[in-house]
Formats: structure tokens, C-alpha cells, sequence
């Protein structure tokens, strides 16, 4: 079963079970999360915890869902390169 690991968010401690029982993973997040919540303070008036929270995870969402667009497109073109590799070596028979 998992581990459970303490972090620090945003000055609050928190108690997280590691499914996969990678530390060293779960207290990268927490430190990028951290990094975002900086990033928002230091870039912005934004002061209530609630309000930081939402645009930290509203700029994760954001990387997450820049990089699974970019995934998505390398897919996309190794599977294209696949067919096209394939119907070369096809017609090489």
C-alpha cells in the first residue's frame, strides 16, 4: 500500500498517502505548486489564500493542458510517420 508523505503548501502542512510510494514525487509537486503560488504573489495584488489557490490551480490546469496538447500532437505525428514508414516498407515487398 502507499506512504504517506508530509508536505507544505502555501504554509499548510498536509499528511498525502503516495500510491506509489515515490517521496521524492510527491514533494516535487508540492514544491512546483509552491513555485506557482509564488510566481502568483510576486506577479499580482492577489492576497486572500482562496483567490491565490484558484489562480495557481487555474495556471497548473493551464500547463497541464499545454502539455497535453503537445503529447497529443506527437501522437498524432509518430502515428503518421508509422503508417507512412509502414506503407514503405509495404510497398518495398
Amino acid at each position: 500500500m502507499g506512504e504517506t508523505v508530509k508536505i507544505e503548501v502555501f504554509g499548510q502542512e498536509y499528511s498525502i498517502k503516495s500510491d506509489n510510494g515515490d517521496e521524492d514525487h510527491v514533494k516535487r509537486i508540492a514544491q512546483y505548486v509552491n513555485e506557482k503560488i509564488k510566481d502568483i504573489l510576486s506577479n499580482t495584488e492577489v492576497t486572500i489564500r482562496l483567490d491565490v489557490a484558484i489562480l495557481a490551480a487555474l495556471d497548473v490546469a493551464h500547463d497541464y493542458f499545454s502539455l497535453k496538447e503537445d503529447h497529443d500532437k506527437l501522437i498524432e505525428a509518430i502515428e503518421s510517420r508509422s503508417k507512412k514508414l509502414i506503407q514503405y516498407i509495404d510497398s518495398q515487398s
